[in-house]
């Protein structure tokens, strides 16, 4: 399974949090592939993938186990790819939010980095605090 992450370039702002982005990219290497895209390419999306909207404000509500469960699940059921996109909404895909109140967008990537690590080390049992 490859996780695909379609970006808006010019909404990574704050190097600090840029920094903290490509650690947590690292982190999750260790566990899947995981690629940027800053463009959306409609070919890169297969049918059978599995669609997921990161918001803050329009989505369903989902902690760090529900949202290991689903990587997992897809994951056991052989989704090849789990494509994660920021827009506003979108009705085709499943719209999840971390937390219920507006962010910066690189703020928000950020939370979904750690999201999908926290999500691994959940599911590989392994300890999430050193």
């Amino acid at each position: 399974m490859k996780i695909n992450l379609f970006l808006d370039k010019r909404d990574l702002k704050n190097s600090n949090l840029i920094q903290a982005i490509m650690d947590y990219y690292k982190r999750i290497t260790k566990f899947v592939k995981i690629n940027v895209y800053y463009s959306l390419d409609n070919k890169l999306i297969g049918r059978d993938d599995y669609n997921i909207n990161v918001t803050t404000v329009d989505g369903e509500y989902m902690n760090s186990i529900e949202f290991s469960d689903i990587i997992k699940y897809k994951s056991i059921n052989r989704v090849k790819n789990i494509n994660i996109f920021f827009v506003k909404f979108n009705k085709l895909y499943h719209n999840i939010c971390f937390v219920c109140f507006n962010l910066s967008k690189d703020l928000l990537v950020l939370i979904l980095l750690e999201q999908i690590y926290r999500a691994y080390k959940i599911i590989n049992n392994e300890p999430y605090h050193k």
